[in-house]
């Protein structure tokens, strides 16, 4: 699924969608928009040493510790496998691409006992909503934490088919999260929640502007893009550098 960053006036749409307000840089140009990543309005994160900085002065090569917000989202990284693997694997993911789902069935669960459950590399999903919904979705599996967010995302895409397709698909996604352990109240204070909306379309555009990521999924393996095809060109490649 390849499609442009949301951008301009799609911002607005995805932010009435989501709950919040118009984000200032709304009415922008695309350039203008691309440009935004590199000076991201008010997002922070904790740096390894624990100390906060700007998104825009984080490695993006290493895992975002971010921030919990007031609504108990979370703004960072989750780190699957070891934190200290010579090997770094991050996805760059819409919640509503087919292509995702499929990545995520016949090459992310298959690889998971191998390569992320034994500590041979680390494992790092971002999110990259390229519509409305993948961005709600986003903002709901970031609402339960950093325990819940591995799971809800796991929820998401093994389950695309059932609330991408529903005829209300926001109400579908709300089911879902509840199954997984988010409470009614909650999803709501989430999703309108400005900071945690803000810094999953900060991330993306930071992975647009730095990797040239756009389209999904997208693979980068020690920093580098990998067209990963299928499960065992991946493991080739992992067994090569992890000799």
């Amino acid at each position: 699924m390849s499609k442009k960053l949301l951008t301009g006036g799609a911002i607005v749409a995805v932010c009435a969608v989501v709950g919040y307000t118009a984000l200032g840089f709304a009415t922008k140009s695309d350039d203008s928009v691309r440009s935004a990543s590199s000076s991201p309005s008010g997002v922070q994160v904790a740096d390894a040493s624990g100390s906060v900085v700007p998104l825009s002065e984080a490695d993006p090569l290493e895992p975002y510790v971010g921030t919990t917000t007031e609504s108990g989202g979370f703004t960072g990284d989750v780190v699957e496998g070891s934190p200290d693997a010579k090997v770094t694997v991050i996805e760059y993911a819409s919640l509503t691409c087919p292509h995702c789902a499929a990545f995520h069935k016949s090459i992310y669960n298959p690889m998971k006992p191998d390569y992320i459950d034994n500590g041979k590399i680390r494992f790092i999903y971002r999110d990259f909503p390229l519509d409305n919904f993948a961005l709600a979705a986003s903002v709901i599996a970031r609402c339960g934490g950093e325990k819940r967010f591995v799971g809800l995302i796991d929820l998401f895409l093994d389950r695309q088919s059932e609330w991408r397709g529903a005829d209300n698909v926001l109400d579908e996604l709300k089911r879902l999260a509840r199954l997984g352990g988010l409470g009614s109240e909650q999803i709501d204070t989430c999703m309108s929640d400005k900071e945690l909306g803000q810094s999953v379309i900060d991330r993306a555009r930071q992975g647009q502007e730095i990797f040239d990521v756009n389209s999904t999924p997208t693979v980068l393996i020690n920093g580098e893009k990998f067209r990963a095809t299928s499960l065992g060109a991946l493991r080739t490649k992992l067994d090569s550098m992890l000799e």
